[in-house]
């Protein structure tokens, strides 16, 4: 399948789940973590100011001291740009595109732009590590293996019950910004969008399910033949598509050769041909391809309320896409998406 069935691919294994569930013991990891707090602190001295901070997270350096109070309480969502790496300097991760660049990981269809990082969502030592940060300000902070975890604890001793397979890093952080909400901020961008290039079509209820709430969804249909109708539930179809953010405007996947061409995304190693689309008579069951790939919910309440013959746009917020986690490089954290759609074939 193309890159879409590997974006969901990721974003299962992101899931809570994943760590391997046996008795915590940090002492082996917790002596490495702090051995090179002390080397970086007195022997190098690249952090001679490295101070210790709620259950064990260090703050290292502030490069940048920023402009602008803010406080996680009265504006929880941050928007940051980030670099994530191992003690021993190698880049995890990152959303800056010359640091992607620089160490060859760049890719034209990820995303290099601000991050939504909640409060509620943030790992523990994010939120210990950016306390007291200003707007516009960039802080190295060196987090624990046992604070690498959303999960909210009374004490340090409580964290260290749970083990995890993720080990300590260190993040430099830029506080770009915050806002209130992150789900009304998404909102925004779709309001936005909807009136730049959706003829301004309103929220909907998607795939026809009222009790599933009407907001954050976009329905609008491009082409619609005269007397359309709608496929049969119990059949399959086939679709060319173009998956986009709408943040950035940045294509992520497409199974359009012209398209990905266009845009310079082309792969020759890419099957560029339509995909096929297994319908149900609930919405919430449709597959893609042979092997009957799950979808994420948007993508599947837009296809069921399309008819033979028509194209389509829709979009929606990341309660219905890949909600607080993305598909890293490709899809952020609290990301909405827009789907363009043509069933081309029954």
């Amino acid at each position: 399948m193309k890159k879409l069935a590997y974006i969901i691919a990721a974003a299962l294994m992101l899931l809570p789940g994943c760590k391997k569930e046996s008795i915590a013991d940090y002492s082996s990891r917790e002596q490495d973590f702090e051995a090179w707090i002390a080397a970086q602190k007195n022997v190098y001295k690249v952090y001679p100011d490295a101070r210790r901070v709620g259950f064990g997270t260090y703050i290292l350096k502030d490069e940048v001291i920023g402009t602008e109070d803010w406080d996680f309480n009265d504006k929880p969502c941050a928007l940051v740009h980030y670099i994530r790496e191992e003690l021993d300097g190698d880049v995890l991760s990152t959303n800056i595109e010359d640091v992607a660049k620089r160490i060859g990981s760049y890719e034209k269809t990820a995303f290099y732009g601000v991050f939504a990082w909640p409060r509620l969502t943030s790992m523990e030592g994010i939120r210990e590590g950016m306390e007291g940060m200003k707007i516009g300000g960039t802080r190295i902070i060196a987090v624990p293996a046992w604070l690498m975890t959303s999960e909210q604890k009374d004490s340090e001793k409580e964290y260290k019950k749970k083990e995890t397979d993720t080990d300590a890093c260190v993040y430099r952080i830029t506080l770009v910004g915050a806002v209130n909400d992150v789900i009304q901020r998404q909102i925004d961008m779709l309001e936005d969008y909807s009136q730049k290039y959706m003829a301004g079509v309103d929220s909907t209820y998607y795939a026809g399910d009222e009790e599933l709430g009407k907001r954050g969804f976009y329905f609008y249909s491009k082409l619609l033949p005269p007397d359309a109708e709608k496929p049969e539930t119990s059949s399959s179809i086939k679709i060319n598509y173009t998956a986009r953010r709408i943040e950035d405007g940045g294509i992520f996947d497409t199974n359009v050769a012209d398209t990905a061409i266009k845009y310079k995304i082309f792969d020759p190693d890419e099957d560029y041909s339509p995909v096929k689309v297994n319908l149900d008579e609930d919405w919430s069951k449709i597959t893609m391809g042979d092997y009957e790939s799950d979808l994420i919910s948007g993508f599947k309440a837009g296809v069921f309320m399309m008819h033979k013959g028509e194209s389509a746009r829709f979009t929606f917020f990341s309660p219905l896409g890949y909600g607080n986690s993305g598909s890293y490089p490709y899809i952020p954290p609290y990301s909405p998406l827009c789907f363009d759609i043509d069933i081309v074939e029954e």
